[in-house]
C-alpha cells in the first residue's frame, strides 16, 4: 500500500507539472523539504525529473526560522532558469506558500504539506488538528529547538525505509527545527 501511495503521490507531482513540459523555454521545479529532513530526501523524485527534462533545485533548508527558509527557497528561485514549479512537503508547504509570491513563480505543489491561509501561522493550522502520532516523540533542546531522537525517527519515519535498512536517510540525520511557537 505505502509503495502504492509513493507511486501516486509521484504521479501527481509529474501530472502538476506537466503543462510546462513541452514549452519551449527551460522550465525548474524547486523542491522544499520538510522539518527534520534535508534536500536528500527528494532524491527518488529528482531523476524522475529530470529524465523529462526538467531543471531540478533541491532546496537545503537551514530550519532555522520562517525568515530563513523562506530566504534559502528565494534564493533558488533566483538561480532558476525559466518558471517555477514550487514544490512543498510538510513545513515546506508553509516555506512555499511565502516564498510563492515571486513572479516567476507558476505554481505550487503541496505534498502532504502545511498550506496555511494568510495570515495564519503553521502552529494554528497544526494545532487545527489531532496531534499526529510521531509529535509525541519530539524532544527540545536547551535553545528552544526541536528535534526527533533516533528511536523517534525509527518509530515515525520508518515507512520510508526498508524494515531492516539502518542506513536510510531518515534514520541517519537528525535535523532540527524551531519550536512551533517561533513559526509565525
Amino acid at each position: 500500500m505505502k509503495r502504492l501511495v509513493r507511486h501516486f503521490s509521484a504521479g501527481l507531482l509529474a501530472l502538476s507539472v506537466a503543462q510546462f513540459a513541452h514549452a519551449a523555454t527551460p522550465h525548474t521545479v524547486v523542491l522544499v523539504h520538510g522539518a527534520f529532513a534535508d534536500g536528500s530526501s527528494w532524491d527518488r523524485v529528482i531523476p524522475k525529473l529530470q529524465a523529462n527534462n526538467y531543471q531540478v533545485i533541491a532546496v537545503q533548508l537551514p530550519l532555522t526560522s520562517l525568515k530563513d527558509d523562506v530566504a534559502a527557497t528565494e534564493r533558488a528561485i533566483a538561480r532558476a532558469q525559466g518558471d517555477v514549479v514550487l514544490v512543498g512537503h510538510s513545513w515546506g508547504g508553509t516555506v512555499i506558500t511565502e516564498a510563492g509570491q515571486d513572479k516567476k513563480v507558476k505554481a505550487l505543489v503541496y505534498v502532504a504539506a502545511f498550506a496555511p491561509d494568510k495570515g495564519q501561522s503553521t502552529a494554528e493550522l497544526a494545532d487545527s488538528y489531532p496531534a499526529p502520532p510521531g509529535s509525541a516523540a519530539l524532544a527540545k533542546t536547551g535553545d528552544g529547538f526541536l528535534y526527533l531522537p533516533p528511536e523517534g525517527l525509527a518509530k515515525t519515519l520508518r515507512q520510508t525505509c526498508r524494515l531492516r535498512n539502518r542506513n536510510c536517510w531518515p534514520l541517519r540525520r537528525v535535523r532540527s527545527a524551531p519550536l512551533p511557537s517561533a513559526i509565525k
